[in-house]
Parts: structure tokens; sequence; C-alpha cells
């Protein structure tokens, strides 16, 4: 029931694994090993051979490597909060409470800005960041070095941040300081006076549609490049982002009568901590220029290039196993 290409790879597959299982030596001569090529760059150098790391370990590890990041600042400049959670009856879980609603990502941005201050800081006086003149002063040495428009505000709402979680009284921030705010107003209007244009992504041109659902539809193309022009449709009508494709999972999509419709529960708007905790996508079967059904086209090819796709990485894991587990 498989089509041509997917039987053509099982069946290659099939015969280099039983090339491997059957080397030794035959007619004199020793029958050389496949040879796998493994990837020098990418996430499947990362990945562990016979156990693959699920979503869920990947973001808790990520989360833990953060919250480690930000108890470490938070213990240089001797915050309140850390004595307030050494009171509570399990002080390793009300640390692990201190990132509260932010994402790893987000935490780890806002640690970023704050480093580089604090770090400044150390290097000119030997003393932690205290006072609003020390942020200023930091400010005036980056508009030396050169910075963009962005990073006067930037900075500023990561030290607020900074002083917020840290449990610090309201009367020592630096980041409210009037002078302070006075600073980077200053700083936004001469650097955004000269600043070059905002890049911005480019636009989808209305011609490139049609020629995206001629590839979708052509047959003698290859699977890959298929799927990969009915997945550009797709973000197209449904305006996704990379990332929202990226955490689509197939239990949250659903097809029928020609439609297209799902969940995404991890966008750059939804997610844990968010108000919003899932987003539906639609794509009607009107959404189509000039073939009415290269959705469900694409959805065999995509079927066919993971397949393709499938094998392969099993013959990857296979060949990088050890002896005992083949």
């Amino acid at each position: 029931m498989a089509t041509p290409a997917v039987q053509a790879i099982t069946e290659a597959v099939s015969s280099q694994l039983k090339s491997r299982e059957q080397g030794g030596p035959s007619s004199g001569s020793r029958q050389q090993p496949t040879v796998v090529v493994i990837p020098k760059v990418g996430r499947m150098k990362r990945i562990c051979v016979g156990r693959r790391q699920t979503e869920e370990e990947a973001q808790d590890a990520e989360e833990e490597k953060v919250l480690k990041a930000l108890l470490a600042e938070l213990e240089m400049v001797g915050a309140p909060v850390l004595e307030k959670a050494a009171e509570a009856a399990d002080p390793a879980r009300a640390r692990r409470a201190l990132s509260g609603k932010y994402r790893p990502s987000t935490v780890r941005r806002y640690l970023a800005y704050w480093q580089g201050f604090r770090k400044w800081t150390l290097s000119v006086s030997d003393v932690p960041p205290k006072v609003s003149t020390q942020l200023v002063d930091y400010f005036h040495a980056r508009e030396e070095e050169g910075m963009g428009p962005s990073v006067p505000l930037s900075v500023q709402k990561a030290v607020a941040w900074f002083e917020t979680l840290a449990g610090f009284e309201q009367s020592q921030w630096m980041s409210s300081d009037p002078f302070v705010g006075l600073v980077v107003r200053d700083l936004l209007r001469k650097l955004e006076s000269g600043a070059p244009p905002r890049k911005r992504a480019p636009r989808m041109l209305t011609c490139f549609i049609p020629a995206l659902e001629e590839i979708v539809m052509d047959a003698a193309k290859s699977h890959c490049m298929r799927a990969g022009a009915w997945m550009k449709l797709v973000k197209v009508w449904a305006s996704l982002r990379f990332d929202d494709m990226a955490h689509m999972r197939t239990e949250m999509i659903s097809t029928y009568e020609g439609k297209f419709a799902g969940l995404m529960k991890r966008t750059k708007t939804t997610g844990a901590g968010k108000r919003v905790k899932e987003l539906p996508f639609f794509i009607s079967e009107e959404a189509w220029i000039a073939h009415p059904s290269w959705l469900e086209e694409g959805l065999k090819s995509l079927g066919c290039a993971l397949g393709v796709a499938s094998s392969w990485w099993s013959l990857w894991v296979r060949a990088q196993a050890p002896q005992s587990m083949r």
C-alpha cells in the first residue's frame, strides 16, 4: 500500500541493514560496512541514541538552567527575596517559583541585559549596581561604543524586572529614577534620528501563491519539495509563524470536507502563564487561487515526505547504536 517513493526507500534501508548484519569474510574478501554520514551541525548530533528527549523534559532542563543563573545573580546582590524564600517550609520549591509567569527565553533575555550592566559596573567601580548614577554611566558608555535604538529601553525594562523580582524597596529602584528616564528618552531621540529603517519580514506577493500551488500539485516534483510548498501555503492562509508550525502537533489538527483546522497551545502569545491558553486556526476549502485541491494533495505529499525521513532516521539511529542494541 506504500507509494513507490516510500517503498524504494524502505527497500534500500532494508538491504543496507541486511548487508551490515551479514558482514564478514566472503569470497576471500571482507565486505565493507555501510557508512552513514553523521550531520556535523544541527539537533540530530545532540540527540541521544536509543532515547529521544521529550519536549517536556527539554523544557524542564531549560527552566532549571535559567533558574540556576537567576539565583546566582540574586545571591550576588543579596536580594531580599532569597531571605523570604529561605523562611518557607520548602525553600527549594519557593525558589523555583521566582521566575513567575515568564518563560525561560524571556528570563534569559532579561538576565543578559542585567548581566551586562552588572559586569560593567563591577569592572569600573568594584561595587555592585545600587544607585541610579551607575545606570546612567552605563548608558553613556554604551552610547560611546555604539548601540541600537532599542537597547536603552530594553536595559531599563530588564533592570526594572530584576529589581522587582529581587524584592528591593521601590525607593531604591534605579530604573524608576526620573533622571534615568530623562537619559533614556534623550538616547532614544538621538539613536532613532540617525538609525536606518527597521527591518521587517518580506511580504508574500500574491503571484507566489499560485506558483506554490503548482509545486504542490506537480507529481514530477519530490515529496519533500511539495511538502515544503504546502507548509508555506498553510502559513500564509492561516497567518502562522515558523515557531507556530514547529510546535504544532498532529493530535491537535483535523481535516474535514476540504477544510483544515486545529488548535495551537504554544505560540508567542499562548501557553502556560498566559491569559490565552490556546488559539484556533482554520483554512477554508475556498482558500485557493489556481488549484482548489492543493490542501489535500499537500497532506499526501507531507505523509510521504515524513515516511522517507522516518526511514532514514531509523537507519541513522541503528548505525549509531552499539552492537548489543542492534
